[in-house]
């Protein structure tokens, strides 16, 4: 028996009922990555669950796969020439200005990360920014445990001068960061029982 096979009850051949359902997957996960993306624009901002600040993050991946996704569903899940050829005209269309606006609204990548002491659920994380003209640390504490860990920003390092460059990033204790500069300055931020610094470094 071929995948060809007509099923007995609906008349649908088998192979194309296998592709159906296999584009609607592929829709239903475009949809699903689409929300996700979605709500980290408006939840993963400061103070946010850090699994909506990733959406938010690593949005060029999530549009790839989302326009992926689409286009393997009207592969898959679409017969007809003038609406499959519509579909990928519209998704074409669409990619371009979503992926620009993805580029601008990611974040950079994750440099470093370190355990408070005796907090295992407390983070210090470092981001620095490779792709900008001039270097760019971001950096945050995180608190709890997935799903429901949240992240603040503690400070944030422009390095369009030497001087200003973030040359350490460390706990001054459980529940105190020390920041300090490639020029000699030094930060001491507080950081709350919820995680949330007591204040916000900004260099320059």
């Amino acid at each position: 028996m071929t995948s060809n096979t007509t099923n007995a009850t609906t008349g649908t051949p088998r192979g194309l009922r296998v592709r159906r359902g296999l584009g609607a997957a592929l829709a239903v996960a475009a949809v699903a990555l689409a929300g996700w993306t979605v709500a980290g624009w408006y939840g993963g901002g400061d103070g946010g669950l850090v699994v909506l600040v990733t959406a938010r993050e690593h949005q060029v991946v999530t549009v790839w796969l989302v326009l992926a996704a689409l286009f393997g569903a009207l592969a898959l899940g679409v017969r007809h020439g003038p609406f499959k050829a519509g579909g990928y005209v519209c998704l074409s269309l669409a990619a371009l200005p979503a992926l620009v606006l993805a580029q601008f609204t990611s974040s950079a990548e994750e440099s470093a990360r370190t355990a408070a002491p005796g907090r295992a659920d407390r983070h210090l994380v470092v981001h620095r920014d490779h792709v900008s003209i001039d270097p760019i640390w971001l950096v945050y504490v995180q608190q709890g445990t997935w799903p429901r860990e949240r992240r603040w920003l503690l400070g944030s390092f422009d390095g369009d001068a030497e001087d200003n460059e973030l040359a350490g990033a460390v706990w001054d204790g459980a529940d105190r960061v020390r920041l300090d500069t490639a020029g000699g300055e030094t930060y001491l931020v507080g950081v709350g029982p919820s995680g949330r610094p007591d204040r916000r470094i900004s260099v320059p």
